[in-house]
C-alpha cells in the first residue's frame, strides 16, 4: 500500500527514536513550530513494512508532504526552511548563511563522524577502537568548550542548524560512554542544560 497521498494536509515524518539524525529533523520541526504527524519506527520489520516501497535506501528519517517524498535529512531541513519562513533557522544574509553552512559541514565532518561511529556502528568495532573514538570525541569537545560560552547558541544568538546538529549528539553522550570532566567542559554542560530544559527540545523527544 502506498503511503503517499495527495490529500495529506500536513507533513508526515518517519523517524527512529534513538537516531540522532532523525532527532535533528524533529528538533528543526519543533523549533519552527511546524505541525506534523510523527511515526516512530523501532524495528527492522516495521521499517521494511512502512517505508521500503517508497525509500530506495530504506533509511530513516523519511519525510512526506503531500506527493513529495524526501529521504535525506539536509534536503528535509532545506525544504522546511524554504517553505515555512515565519521562524528562520538560517540567517537571511547570504554571507552569514554561507558561514553557518560551512560551520555545520565542519561539525558533521569532524565531530559527527566519531559520534556516528559510536552510535551506529559500535557493534562493528573492537573495544580498543570504541575507546579510541570516545577519547577522540571527548578531546574534541573539551578543546572546543570555550566556543560554547561565546553566545547563547553555538556561534549564534539564535537557534540555528548547528544547534540542531549538536544537541541530539550531546544528548546521547551517556549512550556513547562519554563523560566530560566538569572542570574542563563547564561551558558544554551549561549549553546542554540550557537547551535540554527548553520546550523546543522537550517537544523533539516526545514519543507519541
Amino acid at each position: 500500500m502506498s503511503l503517499v497521498k495527495s490529500t495529506q494536509t500536513q507533513i508526515r515524518l518517519y523517524a527512529h527514536p534513538e537516531d540522532h539524525v532523525s532527532h535533528r529533523v524533529r528538533l528543526v520541526l519543533a523549533h519552527k513550530k511546524i505541525s506534523h504527524e510523527l511515526k516512530l519506527i523501532t524495528s527492522e520489520d516495521e521499517r521494511l513494512e512502512e517505508i521500503s516501497d517508497i525509500n530506495p535506501y530504506n533509511k530513516l528519517p523519511l519525510m512526506i508532504d503531500r506527493d513529495l517524498v524526501l529521504f535525506e535529512n539536509r534536503v528535509m531541513i532545506d525544504y522546511v526552511e524554504e517553505r515555512y519562513r515565519a521562524i528562520q533557522l538560517m540567517p537571511i544574509d547570504p554571507i552569514q548563511r554561507a558561514r553557518l553552512r560551512q560551520l555545520a559541514w565542519r561539525l558533521e565532518t569532524d565531530w559527527l563522524r566519531l559520534a556516528d561511529t559510536l552510535l551506529s556502528h559500535a557493534e562493528d568495532l573492537s573495544e580498543s577502537e570504541r575507546s579510541k573514538a570516545r577519547s577522540e570525541l571527548s578531546s574534541t569537545l573539551i578543546t572546543a568548550a570555550p566556543l560554547f560560552s561565546q553566545n547563547a547558541y553555538f556561534f549564534s544568538d539564535h537557534f540555528s542548524l548547528c544547534d540542531a546538529i549538536l544537541l541530539p549528539v550531546l544528548w546521547r553522550m551517556p549512550e556513547m560512554g562519554i563523560r566530560l570532566p566538569l572542570e574542563h567542559a563547564r561551558p558544554v554542560y551549561r549549553y546542554m542544560k540550557q537547551h535540554f530544559e527548553s520546550d523546543i527540545f522537550k517537544e523533539s523527544i516526545k514519543e507519541e
